[in-house]
């Protein structure tokens, strides 16, 4: 039997019923448009806030120490945001929602939306998560040169809505899967603690391993980088080479490091060559495992360190480094990460950094075998990190369905 357009794909089996297509102004009782107006004062206690302040589903404080007295309230006449209601961007920036937990002041950026004693605030927030009302809101604001929908068309807008109960049952259970998202978002910034923490009491040997008879290793010696590394060159890359994949070489440029699964290994690239274009470009391949960064630009300053997992190119805004001798790949790509780059950039317009700013930068080097043992064991940390992204990542996919199929 077909489903009904009223009811959604995926329910809990205890539910019967279509759900009922109301206007939000039958489910909201208020909704609230901020004043154009900045306050002028800050000196209060009721939060100035902005979309900056939105810390994942709440919005409760401003993170910048801004605050509204009662008289600026009143002289400006200013619009308070109350606690237990839902604030969705309405201009600007599309797909934001938060619920309000304190009295507030926010700018135009949000509608606040006071809900009806028979909705279920949570559940309500999920709706705006939701594919099917962004995507009545993205309508809603077809023709604007950005995005914006106005009070009216807030109150207008349709949706389909089940019985408080399941309602509350819906809300409880993404209350559910929120919950364990939180737990691994936290479990995976303790593990990036620990290992910050590890990188830095291993290179700076007060934590340090001993050998199979259970005494010290020799001292680490003390040397240029430039002694230790040779260096890989960018390349121009002309446009009429670039756009084709499945070629034998991955090209890389800076923007490749962003995508998902490069976080760490150079997996996945938008850019292949043949051996004539490596020709033509009289390029040099860098080996696998050479280590890459950005050059110069604000690029450089986030200090993105990626290894090449096959011989590659890349364009002339990166760097690519490659271990010589006695100098292990994954114990360098570890020194790097402790690096950075904002104290040794070049002045000027653009920062930048050149080779000879790589050469003298200082580095203590214990031997290989005490090298091999603190890569392996900060790789075993990668490792569980890796796990716990990827745990985090099928979570969030799992919800993600879940919104799409649990509200129409």
């Amino acid at each position: 039997m077909a489903k009904s357009k009223n009811t959604p794909k995926l329910r809990f089996p205890e539910f019967s019923g279509e759900w009922i297509e109301k206007k939000l102004e039958e489910v909201f009782k208020d909704f609230i448009v901020p004043m154009r107006d900045k306050p002028k004062k800050f000196s209060g206690k009721i939060p100035w806030t902005r979309i900056e302040d939105i810390e994942g589903k709440y919005l409760n404080d401003s993170k910048s120490g801004q605050y509204v007295s009662e008289e600026t309230i009143s002289k400006m006449n200013l619009k308070i945001i109350p606690k237990n209601s839902l604030i969705v961007s309405a201009s600007a920036t599309f797909g934001v929602v938060a619920v309000v937990t304190n009295d507030l002041i926010t700018n135009q950026t949000f509608i606040g939306l006071v809900p009806n004693e028979k909705y279920d605030l949570n559940y309500l927030y999920n709706l705006f998560k939701s594919p099917e009302i962004q995507k009545k809101m993205y309508l809603e604001s077809a023709g604007s040169t950005i995005f914006y929908i106005s009070r009216d068309k807030f109150e207008k807008m349709v949706s389909k809505f089940p019985e408080l109960p399941e309602q509350e049952k819906i809300a409880n259970f993404f209350a559910n899967v929120d919950r364990k998202i939180s737990l691994l978002e936290d479990k995976l910034d303790l593990f990036n603690d620990f290992k910050k923490f590890c990188m830095q009491q291993l290179f700076a040997q007060k934590l340090r391993f001993k050998n199979e008879n259970g005494e010290n290793y020799p001292y680490w010696e003390e040397k240029k980088l430039g002694d230790l590394i040779k260096y890989y060159n960018g390349l121009g890359f002309p446009s009429k080479y670039q756009g084709f994949l499945n070629r034998k070489y991955k090209f890389f440029k800076v923007s490749d490091m962003n995508l998902l699964g490069n976080e760490k290994y150079m997996e996945y690239v938008n850019n292949t060559i043949s051996d004539d274009v490596l020709t033509n470009l009289k390029g040099i391949l860098a080996p696998k495992k050479s280590i890459i960064f950005p050059k110069l630009g604000a690029a450089l300053l986030t200090n993105k360190r990626r290894i090449l997992t096959e011989d590659s190119l890349f364009d002339n805004n990166i760097l690519g480094i490659k271990a010589k001798n006695n100098l292990n790949d994954e114990f360098l790509y570890f020194f790097m990460l402790l690096i950075d780059f904002s104290r040794y950039v070049q002045v000027g317009a653009i920062p930048s950094i050149s080779k000879k700013i790589v050469d003298d930068i200082k580095i203590k080097i214990p031997s290989i075998e005490e090298q091999e043992k603190i890569a392996n064991f900060l790789l075993n940390i990668d490792n569980k990190i890796d796990k716990i992204t990827i745990e985090l990542t099928n979570m969030k996919e799992f919800k993600k369905g879940l919104l799409q199929q649990m509200f129409i």
